[in-house]
C-alpha cells in the first residue's frame, strides 16, 4: 500500500478496466472499505460497478452505502449499484430516503435515484413517503426527487401521489418537480 492516497486512487481507477481478472475485485473492496481517504474509496466504489452482476462486488458496494461514514462515497456507492440495475436497490433507496438519521442530501440523492432503477412495484411505498416528507419545510428537497422519480417510473398508479403533490400548498419545490 502506498502512502500517497493521489497513487492508490490511480491504482484503484487503473483496476475499473474491465479486463482485469476477478482478482481484482477483493483488493477493489478492501479498498472501499478500508482505505483512509475518501477520494480513494469512491474510486473503488466506482471502479466496482462493472462488476456487480457478481456478488461479490454489490455485496461491498452495499456495505458501504451501510456503514460509510463519508457522504459522497455512500452517493458513488448507490451510483454503482443504479449503474449494474441491482435488484436490491429499490428497497435500499427508499430505507435512505426514509432516515431522518442521515443527511438531507443523502436522503435527497437516495430519493432521486429511484427514477433510474426498476422501482414499479414500490410505488405505493414512495407514493407514502412522498405523502410524508411534503409535510415539513427541511424535507421539501426530499419530496422533490420522490415526486420527480414517480414520474420518471411511469405507471398508472404514480399521478394520484403526483396530483397531490401538485396541490400542496407548502411545497413549491415539490409543485414544480410533480
Amino acid at each position: 500500500t502506498d502512502p500517497d492516497p493521489g497513487v492508490r486512487e490511480a491504482a484503484v481507477s487503473a483496476l475499473a478496466d474491465a479486463s482485469y481478472s476477478e482478482e481484482a475485485e477483493p483488493v477493489l473492496a478492501l479498498a472501499l472499505a478500508t482505505d483512509s481517504w475518501p477520494l480513494v474509496r469512491a474510486a473503488a466504489a466506482a471502479a466496482l460497478a462493472g462488476r456487480c452482476p457478481r456478488p461479490a462486488a454489490a455485496d461491498a458496494l452495499y456495505e458501504a452505502v451501510a456503514k460509510e461514514t463519508n457522504d459522497a462515497v455512500r452517493r458513488t456507492a448507490l451510483i454503482a449499484l443504479v449503474h449494474c440495475r441491482e435488484p436490491r436497490l429499490p428497497g435500499r433507496l427508499l430505507g435512505i430516503a426514509r432516515d431522518a438519521k442521515l443527511s438531507v442530501s443523502l436522503r435527497t440523492h437516495a430519493a432521486g435515484l429511484l427514477g433510474a432503477v426498476p422501482a414499479v412495484s414500490r410505488i405505493p411505498q414512495i407514493a407514502a413517503l412522498l405523502a410524508t416528507t411534503q409535510a415539513t419545510d427541511d424535507t421539501a428537497p426530499i419530496a422533490a426527487k420522490l415526486a420527480h422519480a414517480l414520474g420518471e417510473i411511469g405507471d398508472l398508479r404514480a399521478p394520484d401521489a403526483l396530483v397531490s403533490a401538485l396541490t400542496h400548498p407548502r411545497a413549491p419545490e415539490v409543485q414544480h418537480a410533480a
